[in-house]
């Protein structure tokens, strides 16, 4: 059965749009929900929500998810924890792990990105024309 208090965070998310892709009970007083870019951990005996931020979330969406928890009535206090991420075998990763893999990753595309750019002006330098 879903307690009141884990129905008023997920009708929260509801409200703003929030896709929900799971909540589960953690122990018997805590719900695990995560939402697009976060997890979110509610801990009904003290009325207290912790909230892990995908590492790759821009502070624009960590601000605006931080108000709409904010709004959420009878929250004692919202604890942020370290950023996540999943790598490629879908292992957890955490902290400044999970910041060095997102940075990782950005490079990697901006490096693919330049060499195909670098190969589409060497083919249209080199090719030559005919009745164009």
């Amino acid at each position: 059965m879903i307690m009141p208090e884990v129905k008023k965070v997920a009708n929260k998310f509801k409200e703003y749009g929030m896709k929900l892709f799971t909540d589960y009970p953690v122990e018997k007083n805590e719900h695990c929900f995560m939402v697009d870019n976060m997890i979110v951990y509610l801990d009904q005996e003290d009325d207290t929500l912790a909230v892990s931020f995908h590492a790759s979330a821009k502070p624009e969406e960590v601000a605006n998810n931080m108000m709409i928890l904010n709004e959420i009535d009878g929250l004692s206090d919202i604890f942020v924890m370290e950023s996540f991420v999943y790598d490629l075998n879908d292992k957890f990763l955490s902290g400044e792990d999970a910041h060095s893999l997102v940075r990782r990753s950005i490079e990697n595309e901006a490096l693919k990105e330049f060499a195909t750019r670098q190969t589409y002006i060497e083919v249209l330098t080199k090719a030559k024309c005919h009745e164009c």
